[in-house]
């Protein structure tokens, strides 16, 4: 299980505004040690695939607040804005 890539993939980031997920972002997540970043109104979230799965760290104000995992990252963002808000 890989840990969290140190290194932002700075052209495919997840957004609430539209609720789209990048085409291909899912393929380049577990072919690259990178992280992609969502971006929600009341939270902030980083991306990556550990091997296994897909993971996100939830940081809020500045602090790391919660880490989900899911199979896909459909799964994953569906996960993270329904415990943090879809907007």
């Amino acid at each position: 299980m890989r840990q969290r890539p140190t290194v932002e993939l700075p052209d495919l980031k997840i957004s609430n505004f539209d609720h789209e997920i990048p085409g291909g972002l899912e393929d380049v997540l577990r072919e690259q040690e990178v992280y992609a970043v969502h971006c929600g109104w009341n939270f902030n979230g980083k991306v990556w695939w550990d091997g296994t799965q897909f993971v996100e760290d939830v940081w809020h104000y500045r602090q790391d607040v919660a880490t989900y995992r899911a199979n896909s990252l459909r799964e994953l963002i569906e996960l993270v804005n329904s415990e943090w808000g879809w907007e």
